[in-house]
């Protein structure tokens, strides 16, 4: 197996990776959609639960990645829900707020536990 270390990623090298995922998930949500349907993004439900104070405090990568996304893909990303997070997380967001692009930030939605209201609302349960 050919493993590669976070840390041997440069910030240019993560934004050409989340890029590529990008344009692929784009091009198979579309397919999905079909065309006689209107694709109006995806969701992503992140549960971050465990996530160490090390990866919270990366926040270049963090306000690279969600830049790439805004600037490049804004029509993709229809709603993220980051659920389970940890204490810090509001505080250490507070400082990479500024960085980010309303709209993006618009898009997030941040619980400390799991929202099982809010996704019943949501989400056709029957």
């Amino acid at each position: 197996t050919n493993t590669v270390k976070s840390s041997h990623l440069t910030i240019d090298k993560w934004k050409q990776c989340a890029a590529h995922q990008l344009e692929r998930a784009e091009d198979e949500l579309r397919e999905i959609a079909g065309p006689d349907n209107e694709f109006t993004g995806y969701i992503s439900i992140a549960d971050v639960k465990g996530l160490g104070l090390g990866a919270l405090t990366r926040t270049g990568i963090v306000t690279a990645l969600s830049n790439t996304a805004a600037d490049n893909y804004p029509e993709l990303v229809g709603k993220v829900y980051l659920i389970n997070t940890p204490w810090i997380f509001p505080k250490i967001f507070a400082l990479i707020k500024p960085l980010i692009d309303k709209d993006t930030l618009s898009k997030f939605e941040i619980y400390s536990s799991t929202p099982k209201d809010r996704f019943r609302e949501l989400f056709d349960t029957k």
